[in-house]
């Protein structure tokens, strides 16, 4: 008899986040792409303009997005329902050529080096209170972000 192993918590967010990553290729980011620089969009159109061979095809990309909170369905103006991506999933990113980094990530390297830069280049030989007041300010900062850089990695899964 074969024994069914439970996942706790941190593995299954991980293996969501790994199948988040992994499911987001081909024509699934095709669709996506589609559906995020013209939405809303049914199905047909979306089978129409990326060609796919047919409306199930379109359908099974639409139903893994849906799945990875990717996208959402919503009523268009002549009152029949369409797909729109979630914009909430590109709010918290940035760009950089090809990559896309979470916000927050960007934000705690930045006070990080900040705080680096702070403890060995513009460390003076005699402790002032401008110094300690900035080495304060920075360490704050960075507490701050890796909170909100935890707590956006939990959130959104990725």
């Amino acid at each position: 008899m074969s024994e069914v192993k439970k996942e706790g918590k941190p593995e299954k967010r991980q293996r969501e986040r790994a199948s988040k990553t992994d499911a987001l290729t081909g024509t699934t980011r095709r669709v996506y792409r589609y559906i995020y620089k013209r939405g809303p969009v049914r199905p047909n159109e979306i089978q129409r303009e990326l060609r796919l061979s047919s409306s199930s095809q379109a359908d099974y990309h639409i139903q893994k997005l849906l799945q990875m909170r990717l996208i959402r369905e919503e009523l268009t103006g002549d009152g029949a329902s369409g797909y729109v991506a979630e914009e909430a999933v590109f709010e918290a990113m940035i760009r950089i050529k090809r990559m896309v980094i979470p916000l927050w990530t960007t934000v705690t390297t930045f006070f990080g080096g900040a705080l680096v830069v702070l403890l060995t280049i513009l460390r003076p030989t005699v402790l002032n209170g401008l110094y300690i007041f900035s080495l304060i300010i920075t360490v704050v900062a960075v507490i701050i972000s890796v909170y909100q850089a935890i707590a956006s990695l939990g959130r959104d899964g990725i």
